[in-house]
């Protein structure tokens, strides 16, 4: 195979670049397993001689790790010679091999070698070899110019390249002019490199660096990546100047205000000004889901840390999930529906909240009722809300008429999908409580909404939550408890055979809790009997379904 395709991957033919890739990701089985030394060895200088070929160098760099020490001594001698004459000679190349990308991330292993499990020790040599090829090219023109194309497209090491570039120019007005030149020309430009210069710039002159983002902020290509850029760097005071400012131009995305949710960018910002950024983000036109994103990170940064929320954290978030409507389904649902949890809360577990909790149980309803969202997506806000204000939320999701009480039953057991149970979170005797102030019409609705069994594991059997038992014994009727129990345990999905799902849960029946008296004997006999009956018809209709399967089958 390989003379075969020899002459491609040496050619200067426009599939040679993917010819040579293809051979770097087949080198090590062609080498340590498929006998090709010989051929590889020969083919590989050939494609060095031609320039350096980085994915030839880390392939041949991984199969060393991975396979030496299991080689023949020859054989073993030969591939580490291969690795020595692949290695990056001059700066430019040294560059490409360790900084930049080939279109993949490359793992930690691949270019540098663990010893005894020392991942850290490593990751801080690469981390330290990065910066200094950074500082080596702040001193070589010619080197950064031929570099700078690549470097400007990004990858994961440019940033820490960048700082070791800033932190040691003697020209850096001539490296940040070249620098938005070439942004400005590029087609997929990234602010890895310049947030890394400007970093480094500032341990030098913090004042320039500053004037350099004031510049950015206008700057017809730059600014519009703008935020990104801004992140990168610490959102000081005139940082937040800034970013205000490039949300009055209106240059950059509501989008690009993301990155201020990640690298702990906006995490030392104070209270105030913290919040004031988040109010402004969110009036643009999709900013609140922006805003919304960058407060929850902040508050798991908090939690991280042990640290408690500013207080304005919580004003803001108030404010925030005050303004929050409920849309259809998108690529963030998921996400969001944690981060509006984990918003409410901080934000909503004082009196201040309660209005703001009403209003969102509120449009919840309305929109699970006008079916524009899923309940069971949303079951991370409900558990929030609950826990901050369970009887509230209860009040206000089951007003209304019989009708809408029904609405609101089923919405609290799609909550439950996918082993959920957002009530649970609610301590018992809350619940029974709330139950209290109007036990004939609460109490059924409790055992219709609440988890009453659930599995301790995966592939286990549901058991009874105590809930259950509790309903039970406190109803006024508990011959309505036990309706509702029983239409629980009817399986609205399953796959399998039902009559397996229905003796499960008989089983389950059966070992509802004793001790509720007489009352309700008869009405659990008869749910039994029924259940057993309907097992019965499951069995034999399955039954004829594999006889009717078996002869189509046979003829």
């Amino acid at each position: 195979m390989l003379h075969l395709i020899s002459p491609l991957a040496i050619s200067d033919g426009p599939v040679a670049s993917g010819v040579c890739k293809a051979i770097a990701h087949e080198f090590r089985g062609l080498w340590s397993n498929a006998g090709q030394v010989d051929a590889l060895e020969g083919l590989a200088n050939q494609i060095a001689s031609k320039g350096f070929w980085r994915e030839g160098w880390i392939a041949v760099r991984q199969t060393r790790i991975y396979d030496g020490e299991h080689m023949p001594a020859d054989i073993r001698k030969r591939l580490t010679a291969l690795e020595e004459s692949l290695r990056p000679k001059d700066l430019v190349d040294k560059v490409k091999g360790v900084v930049l990308g080939s279109g993949r991330s490359v793992d930690l292993d691949d270019l540098d070698e663990v010893e005894n499990d020392d991942y850290e020790g490593a990751m801080v040599r690469m981390n330290q070899t990065v910066e200094s090829l950074g500082r080596d090219v702040a001193n070589d023109d010619e080197a950064f110019k031929t570099l700078l194309l690549s470097l400007v497209r990004g990858g994961s090491r440019v940033p820490l390249f960048g700082v070791g570039l800033g932190s040691s120019t003697e020209k850096p007005y001539e490296i940040w002019h070249a620098l938005k030149t070439e942004f400005s020309a590029s087609d997929k430009p990234d602010t890895g490199l310049m947030g890394g210069f400007l970093l480094g710039l500032q341990k030098l002159d913090a004042v320039l660096a500053d004037k350099m983002l004031d510049e950015a902020v206008e700057h017809p290509s730059v600014g519009v990546y703008f935020p990104h850029l801004q992140a990168r760097i610490v959102v000081d005071k005139n940082g937040l100047k800034r970013l205000h400012l490039a949300l009055e131009l209106g240059k950059a995305d509501i989008t690009q205000y993301f990155a201020l949710a990640h690298g702990l960018a906006s995490d030392d910002i104070p209270g105030p000004e913290f919040r004031d950024l988040l109010l402004a983000i969110a009036k643009k036109p999709g900013g609140l889901t922006v805003a919304l994103e960058i407060l929850s990170m902040r508050l798991f940064a908090n939690g991280m840390d042990k640290k408690e929320p500013v207080p304005e954290a919580a004003e803001a978030g108030r404010v925030l999930l005050d303004a929050f409507e409920f849309h259809a389904k998108d690529a963030r649902s998921d996400r969001e529906d944690r981060e509006l949890g984990s918003i409410v809360k901080v934000s909503l577990a004082g009196e201040e909240g309660i209005p703001i909790v009403r209003r969102i149980v509120r449009k919840l309803m309305i929109a699970v009722g006008r079916y524009d969202i899923h309940a069971y997506a949303q079951d991370d806000l409900v558990m929030g809300l609950l826990h901050v204000h369970p009887s509230v939320v209860l009040d206000e999701a089951f007003s209304g008429d019989e009708k809408a009480r029904a609405k609101a039953v089923q919405a609290f057991v799609d909550f439950q999908r996918f082993r959920k149970n957002p009530v649970g979170v609610v301590p018992d005797d809350v619940l029974l409580g709330w139950c209290d102030v109007d036990p004939a019409v609460r109490y059924p609705l409790m055992a219709a909404s609440a988890g009453l069994f659930k599995r301790p594991a995966n592939n286990e059997p549901h058991e009874w939550l105590p809930l259950a038992s509790k309903l039970l014994t406190k109803a006024p009727d508990p011959h309505a408890i036990l309706k509702e129990i029983v239409r629980r345990l009817r399986p609205w999905s399953w796959s399998g055979s039902l009559a397996t799902q229905l003796e499960g849960r008989l089983k389950l029946l059966e070992q509802l809790p004793a001790g509720h008296g007489p009352q309700i004997a008869d009405g659990l006999n008869k749910a039994k009997s029924d259940f057993q009956e309907w097992i019965a018809k499951e069995r034999r209709n399955e039954a004829a379904e594999s006889r009717e399967r078996d002869s189509r089958f046979e003829d």
